[in-house]
């Protein structure tokens, strides 16, 4: 497994438990602020530290960070932000993602009226919008 799945399998995992805990908070209606710490391993090396930030039922935002000797092989520095509404529905989605010589901004925004999302991708860098898409979402 390269270094690159390693990060996104832990990233995956971070995400999906944090979104059963948002929804769960998200029905009992906790306005509470918390910061979890989380490390990530490479093949027993210390690969990242991952940090979730929830601001009530409304905001979550995750840094991601290499470390160690992993970070002298290939820099991660992400940071994902997610907003919902107060049914807590997504509203928004932003990824900045600085991973190696990568550098790119990732905006989705949750129309729940429309049941459509738009989705646009655009590398820093280059200062050009590499994927733009609308698609249809299910009801929240």
């Amino acid at each position: 497994m390269t270094l690159r799945k390693a990060l996104v399998a832990a990233l995956v995992f971070v995400v999906y438990a944090v979104s059963v805990a948002d929804r769960a908070r998200a029905q009992a209606a906790s306005s509470a602020n918390e910061v979890l710490h989380y490390s990530a391993e490479w093949r027993f090396v210390r690969a990242g530290d991952i940090e979730v930030y929830n601001f009530g039922t409304h905001q979550t935002v995750m840094k991601l960070f290499s470390s160690g000797l992993v970070s002298r092989l290939f820099q991660v520095e992400d940071n994902y932000d997610l907003t919902r509404d107060d049914q807590g529905c997504n509203k928004s989605l932003v990824f900045k993602l600085r991973e190696g010589r990568r550098n790119r901004e990732i905006h989705a925004s949750f129309d729940k009226q429309r049941h459509k999302a738009t989705f646009v991708e655009r590398d820093v860098t280059r200062d050009v919008i590499t994927t733009q898409k609308e698609s249809d979402i299910p009801g929240c």
